[in-house]
């Protein structure tokens, strides 16, 4: 079915293009008289596309969507930029805050900067140094042990 939308789309296009023109025409660039017919064909065109579109709005959504993901700024997930704004939870799964910073120190990781849940604790954030930390992948887990600290 869109074969054969799209062959009237270029049929029509071919046709609008060839209006009132000779071979000639479009090397003397001869100005196309009686475009009363061409509305016409650019109606066809239009509707046919916009039909195609409708059928194949879903390819659409997903090519927009890959071109989105291939042009954004996201970093990746092994990067040290990567880590910033992930969750943080324990090793029990109890949810602590989000990573806010990376602290450096002679070119390795010290620790991170932790932004704590405001609903859970009263402190706004804290560091807590690389040793405790359990995983880090689509989310950070630190050691259960901290959270002894915390409250």
């Amino acid at each position: 079915m869109s074969i054969i939308f799209l062959s009237i789309s270029l049929i029509t296009l071919i046709r609008f293009l060839t209006i009132n023109k000779r071979i000639t025409g479009y090397a003397l660039e001869e100005p196309i008289t009686g475009s009363s017919g061409s509305f016409i064909y650019i109606i066809l065109l239009v509707g046919s596309l916009g039909l195609l579109a409708f059928i194949h709005r879903q390819k659409i959504k997903i090519g927009i969507s890959k071109i989105k993901e291939k042009y954004s700024k996201k970093y990746p997930a092994n990067s040290i930029k990567g880590v910033m704004n992930k969750k943080v939870y324990t090793d029990s799964g109890d949810y602590i805050g989000t990573v806010r910073e990376i602290i450096l120190e002679k070119n390795k990781i010290y620790g991170l900067k932790i932004k704590l849940d405001k609903k859970r604790f009263s402190m706004k954030g804290i560091i807590v140094k690389w040793k405790y930390i359990a995983s880090c992948g689509e989310i950070v887990t630190i050691k259960s042990e901290l959270l002894n600290f915390l409250n």
